[in-house]
């Protein structure tokens, strides 16, 4: 919310208190608040207005105008001459953190609302707009496996029906939207569209417009150009009302800018990413982590133990990190390689079934199952392998989940009992952290294979435990290292800024502020200067900052365990 002068409240109906201005709404800026409980009062009612006119053409279009506030100017787009077409690289060099893009959108749709928003959003573009939009890539026909050309077919028909629809309402949208326009829209958004929120502040500091355009999309001009890679050299968030581009590792004048379309790429293997990208996007990556070895599923060598099996998709061979000459075409290695593989995707499908079954509640014993089904994963996997993660993610959730029940219950969180389950999830969330950073050094050429397999470090290879000390002495340890400046990486990687931060609430949570100060002023530069948008509003901006600088003496952040 944005403070500004007013005669009454919406919330309450009552003026300006005392000096004191009145807030705005800062996703329409029609309607004004005292403070964040007026405007949680009166949302229920505003939530419909507002999003009739956030969603509104005109409304992106009057953003649009506020030029200065954009920088379209890091990147251009050039014909690559080759099936690839037309690309976008960088125009100048950029350091990690930097800005490469600040874009405003062209078009703005609900998808709560099916393709009647995207159809009013596109007609209430400009001439200009409009051409831009056409000219992105729309996936042509369906060149992929019979079950990805039968979804393009049920699109296609859903369009056809959608549109007689919207014509029906709109008899003057049949002189605009005609041919295969429709089809080829949404084909263009299915492949260039992203997540989209107008503003971002007032979501990310938890008032009342939390939700509120979750489910929006967005076209734009320039930032719908750049292209998908599993290992993107940017990283994309929406930043007050703007799509932002910023440079995860170093980029040079003329390099190809690339983002990814999946979340948590670092740690999905490789036929997962395949899988979501030819079912959603309709293609087939062919960036070099997908051609080359799938580095996050390795298996034990049992030949030489001190190596990894890997396998690369350019030859469709496995191959040993430490090169010990083991014949894996034999039946020895094929035998292994079959065996880790069946008793991997069993676990797997354990790890995915549990955590489908937390959305029906947490029992007494859910964290006894889920800490067994880590141990397991910790008895079979590869440390390098990704279910480590997948694991560690599960024991976190139900951990947090249990937490938070205990404190409903009239708990502490500083309670033994609570304050436990606290520091395991953290813990939990540490070694993702390990595991993250290692694998980004992997995937960005700045540690290799071979290395990576041979350095491979004890701490991710033991069962985590429930039963911690009531000191923390052990998260301690991992912390210590993991802030070691010997340890850190030559980049910060941005996608461990969400579990740094729910690592860092709940040590602050079990009553380790001095800890958790420790943890945040190693990523303060990912925070406070790349800023993680979903997490960095002004108000826990300022709570990290005074958390930093006064060591851990100052905590102003909320409980977010309890949070509405």
């Amino acid at each position: 919310m944005t403070s500004v002068s007013s005669p009454i409240c919406n919330g309450c109906g009552e003026g300006p208190r005392g000096n004191s201005k009145l807030l705005i709404c800062s996703h329409c800026s029609k309607a004004w608040y005292h403070d964040a409980l007026c405007q949680r009062q009166h949302y229920p009612e505003h939530k419909s207005e507002c999003r009739q006119i956030v969603m509104h053409p005109k409304f992106h279009q009057s953003q649009s105008d506020k030029i200065l506030l954009s920088f379209t100017e890091g990147l251009q787009v050039i014909d690559s001459g080759g099936e690839l077409g037309k690309v976008a690289i960088a125009s100048c060099d950029f350091s990690p953190l930097d800005v490469v893009l600040l874009e405003p959108p062209a078009i703005v749709f609900d998808e709560e609302n099916g393709y009647f928003s995207l159809f009013d959003a596109f007609l209430g573009a400009s001439s200009e707009v409009k051409k831009g939009i056409l000219q992105m890539e729309n996936g042509g026909e369906s060149v992929l496996a019979d079950p990805v050309e039968y979804q393009g077919i049920m699109r296609d028909m859903l369009v056809d029906s959608e549109m007689r629809r919207y014509t029906l309402q709109n008899p003057s949208a049949a002189r605009n939207l005609t041919g295969d326009l429709p089809k080829n829209l949404v084909r263009i958004v299915g492949i260039n569209a992203h997540s989209f929120t107008p503003t971002n502040d007032s979501i990310a500091n938890g008032s009342t417009g939390l939700g509120l355009l979750d489910k929006a999309s967005a076209l734009f001009i320039m930032g719908s150009k750049v292209e998908h890679s599993c290992a993107p050299n940017l990283r994309f968030c929406t930043y007050k009302g703007m799509l932002r581009y910023t440079a995860e590792i170093p980029i040079s004048c003329g390099d190809r800018l690339s983002i990814s379309y999946l979340k948590g790429t670092l740690h999905s293997p490789r036929h997962e990413r395949q899988d979501f990208l030819q079912k959603s996007k309709k293609f087939l990556c062919k960036c070099s982590r997908c051609v080359g070895p799938d580095e996050c599923s390795p298996l034990h060598c049992n030949k030489c133990k001190g190596g990894a099996l890997f396998h690369a998709a350019n030859s469709n061979k496995w191959f040993c990190s430490a090169s010990c000459g083991w014949d894996i075409s034999s039946p020895g290695g094929i035998a292994c390689i079959q065996t880790q593989s069946i008793t991997l995707d069993e676990l797997a499908q354990d790890i995915a079934f549990f955590r489908e079954s937390l959305q029906y509640g947490i029992e007494e014993s859910t964290l006894a199952v889920v800490m067994d089904a880590q141990a397991k994963v910790v008895k079979i996997a590869h440390p390098l392998h990704w279910l480590h993660v997948a694991a560690w993610d599960l024991v976190s959730i139900v951990a947090t989940s249990s937490a938070r029940i205990l404190m409903m219950e009239g708990l502490l969180p500083s309670a033994p009992k609570v304050a436990k389950l606290l520091r395991l999830s953290a813990t939990c969330q540490i070694h993702q952290i390990f595991w993250t950073e290692r694998n980004a050094a992997i995937v960005y050429d700045q540690l290799k294979l071979k290395d990576a397999v041979a350095n491979i470090e004890a701490r991710a290879s033991y069962p985590l435990r429930v039963d911690f000390s009531e000191g923390t002495s052990e998260i301690c340890n991992l912390i210590d290292l993991l802030c070691a400046p010997e340890q850190r990486p030559l980049h910060d990687c941005t996608e461990v800024s969400q579990t740094v931060f729910h690592a860092g609430q709940d040590i602050l949570l079990a009553d380790d502020p001095k800890l958790a100060s420790q943890l945040y002023a190693t990523y303060q530069n990912l925070f406070l200067v790349g800023t993680a948008p979903w997490v960095m509003g002004d108000k826990n901006k300022e709570s990290f900052r005074a958390l930093v600088q006064s060591g851990g003496l100052e905590n102003l952040f909320d409980n977010h365990l309890l949070a509405p």
